[in-house]
Order: C-alpha cells, then structure tokens, then sequence
C-alpha cells in the first residue's frame, strides 16, 4: 500500500507543479520559471534519500553492468530532466495547467512506441486499445467544447514533453534491467541535467539566463513549482520500487483531475473544464488503464 499512496502524492505534486509554474509565468518574471531550479533541487532530494540510506555501493544485477545502466541512466536524464522538464515548463506557461497535464496523458503512447523501438515489445490489442483512446481523449482537447488556447506553442511543447517522457520511461527500464538502483538512478540524471545546462550556456542565451538568474528570477511561484516537479519525479523512482508499473501508470493519471481542482476551485488560475475537457479526462485515464494492464503482448 505504501507505493500506491507514494504514486498517488505524486501525482498530487505534479498537479501542484503545473498550477504554480502557470501562476509563476503569469507573474512575468523572466528566466525560465523555476526549470532550472527543480533540476537543482532534485539533484539534492535525490543525493539525500542516497545517503538517508546509508549510501549503499551501487552493484550490476545478474548479467548486467553498472557502467552500461550508468550509461543509459544518463541518456534517461537528458529525456526526462532536459528535455521532458523544459518542454513541461513552456506547455504549462502557454497552455495552463489543466490543458498540460492533459498532454501528458500521451507519455504511455509514447512509451509503448520506445519499447517497441527499443525492447522489441509489441503492445497487444488491449495496448492498442487504450492508446486509441488516450489519442482521442486528448484530440477533444481541440474540439468545439474544448478550452481556449491562451498562447500560441502550447500543444508542440506539450506533446513534445510527452515523448521526451515516454522515451526515458523505457530507457530507465532498461538502466534498473542493468544497474537496480533507482534513487542513484535518479541522482545521475538530476547530474547529467545540471552538467546540461552548465554545457550549454555559453552557446545559450536561454540556457546562459537560466543558470545565472536561477535566483534572481525565483519568487513564491517559482519555487513551489520547481519544489513540487522535483518531489514528483522522485516520488516516481521510490513508487515504482515498491509497486507495479501498471499500478504506478493508472495512479498518475490521477494528475489530471487533482489539476482541474486544484486550478479552477482552489488557486481559480483557470476557469471550470466544458464537459468535452471532463469526457476527454475519461477517455484518457480509461486509455492508460489498458494500456497500463493490457499493454504487452
């Protein structure tokens, strides 16, 4: 029981995340809206859940490596902590927190497509399923009842945001295949995303700004959202260690509806979703469920 209320706190964080992150962008206050802050501070959540632990010494599994998973943990950080996490960060700016996380609904679509790339693990016809209704749960966000777009971009960043996810899903499957360590695991991918930013500045203007204004550029908003993101991620490593990822994948869709309340009735940052945005929601989380417990062959 212990994963699945980690996996559900999770999901509650991310929501908590996409509603700050569009009240931070609404504040105007440059930089790049506390992105660059919640790879730092998951760096630092992750080095001290390591050493909470007694900062055990990392080893292979049966037959693997632990340079080879270092590797790929590595590759997982510059999909998930770069890429996934800055495009999250614009969608949300540009499209509100609800439309957003409704995006990222597309992650176990793209996941199944990396394992098939990958892993050479054809989804079923029960995957198949469920992916057909993520894809049409998440087209209703463009329909008729569906909400305004506020800020043109936001639909590529959030899909985009997905796919960087989906495709670290699978690599760090295949790093824990290698090297069982998920908060180490973690860890190395909060590094590789500091050592990123740190990489890219002087070519950057972006990059260069959200490195040298990671304070200046940081209020209230700022640092719940950059807080909550870097929680959520963790929380993801520490629930799939301790439940199934089909648990982990129906819980997260949860995120979702905790944005739709979290926006519209507590912090009122968006109004109320029309009842294709609540049918598209439905869609989805249905969607992820196959997906989640039929997905494999």
């Amino acid at each position: 029981m212990t994963g699945e209320l980690i996996a559900l706190a999770s999901a509650a964080l991310y929501a908590l995340g996409g509603v700050a992150i569009a009240r931070g962008a609404a504040e105007g206050r440059g930089g790049d809206n506390g992105a660059f802050l919640s790879v730092i501070l998951t760096a630092v959540l992750s080095l001290g859940l390591w050493l909470a632990a007694g900062a055990p010494a990392v080893t292979a599994a049966p037959g693997g490596s632990v340079w080879r998973g270092v590797a790929l943990f590595v590759a997982a950080g510059v999909f998930s902590t770069v890429l996934g996490r800055i495009a999250m960060f614009r969608a949300v700016a540009r499209g509100g927190a609800v439309r957003a996380s409704m995006l990222r609904r597309l992650t176990p679509v793209f996941a199944a497509v990396g394992a098939a790339l990958l892993l050479s693990e054809v989804p079923g016809w029960g995957g198949l399923t469920g992916m057909a209704l993520i894809l049409g749960g998440t087209a209703m966000l463009g329909g008729p009842g569906g909400p305004q777009v506020t800020r043109p971009g936001w639909a590529t960043w959030g899909i985009g945001s997905a796919a960087a996810y989906g495709f670290s899903y699978v690599l760090r499957k295949m790093a824990l295949a290698q090297m069982p360590a998920a908060i180490p695991g973690a860890l190395i991918g909060a590094l590789t995303g500091l050592a990123w930013y740190v990489l890219a500045a002087p070519a950057s203007r972006q990059m260069r700004g959200a490195v040298t204004g990671v304070l200046r550029h940081t209020g209230p908003w700022q640092f719940v959202a950059a807080s909550a993101i870097a929680m959520g991620q963790i929380g993801q490593f520490l629930a799939l260690s301790r439940t199934s990822v089909a648990t982990v994948a129906v819980l997260g869709s949860a995120e979702t509806l905790i944005s739709i309340m979290l926006a519209s009735r507590v912090f009122r940052t968006e109004p109320i979703p029309r009842p294709l945005v609540w049918a598209g929601a439905a869609f989805s989380t249905a969607g992820i469920v196959l997906v989640a417990v039929k997905g494999g062959t």
